[in-house]
């Protein structure tokens, strides 16, 4: 009998830790150098982590842009501007935390209205 219980117990411990521990969703975004902008897929929450790197052929420095949507208004999410030069990146960086949760994008577009030429990735995620 002690058996068969704590089979049970251990079972029910499995299941409420995958229950309760987030599959992380990631969305990636790439830049090519013939675009103005490029945009993630969107995630949901209260706040994210981002992550970017601008490739060193990049003729300009690319702004990072993380943004949520509330009231049908994408606003920016980021704690601080971030632009990254030609050649640079940055590690996981937080954005603002919210006390509601949206939907957020990542989006990269170079230094420059209407200018392209530049190469990125980035990512956004919980």
């Amino acid at each position: 009998m002690k058996k068969v219980l704590s089979i049970v117990l251990c079972a029910m411990v499995l299941v409420a830790m995958l229950s309760s521990s987030a599959f992380a969703v990631v969305k990636s975004v790439h830049l090519d150098s013939t675009q103005t902008i490029a945009e993630s897929g969107l995630v949901y929450g209260s706040w994210k982590l981002i992550t970017a790197s601008n490739d060193k052929t990049s003729t300009f420095a690319v702004h990072v842009l993380p943004k949520y949507k509330k009231a049908g208004i994408w606003w920016s999410g980021a704690s601080e501007k971030i632009v990254l030069r030609p050649g640079t990146s940055i590690g996981d960086t937080a954005t603002k935390r919210l006390s509601d949760e949206y939907y957020w994008k990542l989006v990269l577009n170079p230094d420059g209205a209407g200018k392209y030429g530049c190469t990125a990735d980035g990512t956004i995620r919980q």
